[in-house]
């Protein structure tokens, strides 16, 4: 079993039981009903230019949250009911 120290949390999680969230709107609206992060990353995204095709990169952050404590706001999410 693959497991990952988190040096947020200081404690280890297993990447299969956890949801990566790169949307700054979903993880602020995870914040603000309670939910606590596991981990927080830097990654990066890769935006491509439809007219040239030229790619850009861009900074962003992905924060990780428990799978299963945080599936109610989850689902709260997808039904648009958060604010």
């Amino acid at each position: 079993m693959t497991r990952v120290y988190s040096e947020l949390t200081k404690e280890w999680y297993d990447p299969e039981k956890v949801v990566r969230i790169r949307l700054p709107k979903q993880y602020t609206l995870y914040l603000k009903y309670g939910c606590l992060p596991k981990d927080i990353y830097t990654s990066k995204k890769i935006e491509v230019d439809e007219e040239t095709g030229e790619t850009t990169e861009k900074d962003i952050l992905v924060w990780v949250f428990d799978k299963a404590s945080t599936y109610k706001v989850y689902q709260k999410w997808q039904a648009k009911e958060l604010e």
